[in-house]
């Protein structure tokens, strides 16, 4: 099965209960949604906002990809997340809970803005960073 919430605005990303995350958004039809990441797949996130937007950055980051995925079975938490770059210029982000997936498109724009606000969350104390 797989969720597809379109093109999103108004990323956000927030700390829930020190060991989880929750990144959310609007819609194409103005709808809110709403994930939960693991700890592991909060960092993922952030390292692949950084690998297509400040690779400098990410290549002083290791371990990341063999973090060890223990949520992976919880049927509620995004285990692990990938954001790729598509031809139309715009980022997919997808995420795999348990055997199903879900994802999101988002700007140019609106990615690196969240590629910040993951940098103030996990690196100037706002996080488990």
């Amino acid at each position: 099965m797989h969720r597809h919430y379109g093109l999103s605005n108004g990323l956000f990303v927030s700390p829930k209960n020190g060991q989880t995350f929750v990144v959310g958004g609007m819609n194409d039809d103005s709808q809110r949604w709403t994930r939960v990441l693991s700890q592991r797949a909060g960092y993922l996130l952030w390292l692949r906002l950084a690998q297509q937007f400040a690779p400098e950055q990410a290549r002083h980051v290791a371990g990341l990809d063999t973090m060890e995925a223990r949520d992976s079975e919880l049927p509620t938490i995004t285990h692990h997340v990938t954001v790729d770059y598509l031809d139309n210029g715009q980022y997919e982000l997808t995420g795999w809970v348990g055997d199903t997936t879900w994802s999101a498109r988002m700007t140019s724009a609106e990615a690196g803005r969240l590629l910040h606000v993951m940098d103030e969350l996990l690196y100037t104390g706002g996080g488990a960073g």
